[in-house]
């Protein structure tokens, strides 16, 4: 007897992660445009012998960066009567800032540059957050608010640098 065959998803039917991402990219990007953004997490297990990926191009070499990454992914069916099937996402997607103190400068304040920036990385969110800024919005049924749980300052090999630890919860759609 021959197996019937395996069906696939049509990519029209999905929305990769990846775009979810690059669209955060391109909010926080809209807001800290000296810092080095990353849709994807690239630091090791110890943060600090990766320093050289946190350092902002553009900003006197100082660490000022954003990363995002996707830590958690519980997939739900809603079967609600369409005849077709859809998976809801219920993504967790972390967001860290990090910024370093421009040493020698006296006026220097990264506690207050990353709270700011922090605060208008979520009215930026909050104002697109029916889009994200992707072209592919359709996928999307749910964006939160972004929370910062925790702004402080951290040990980071020799130096002490703010790291502001936030996580938004994103609901998608895929139809089957």
């Amino acid at each position: 007897m021959p197996l019937k065959p395996v069906i696939l998803p049509t990519p029209s039917e999905e929305l990769e992660w990846l775009k979810i991402r690059e669209g955060l990219k391109r909010c926080i990007e809209a807001v800290a445009p000296t810092a080095r953004v990353y849709e994807r997490w690239p630091l090791k297990f110890e943060v600090s012998e990766t320093a050289e990926l946190l350092m902002s191009e553009n900003d006197n070499g100082r660490i000022h960066s954003w990363i995002i990454g996707i830590s958690q992914a519980v997939p739900k069916n809603d079967r609600s009567g369409t005849g077709n099937g859809l998976i809801l996402w219920d993504l967790t997607v972390r967001i860290w800032g990090f910024i370093g103190y421009e040493y020698g400068i006296d006026s220097d304040n990264p506690q207050n540059e990353l709270e700011n920036e922090c605060r208008k990385i979520v009215q930026v969110i909050e104002k697109n957050r029916l889009d994200l800024n992707m072209e592919t919005s359709g996928a999307l049924k749910e964006v939160g608010m972004l929370e910062f749980r925790d702004i402080d300052t951290k040990g980071f090999g020799q130096d002490t640098i703010i790291v502001a630890e936030g996580e938004i919860e994103i609901t998608t759609k895929e139809v089957l």
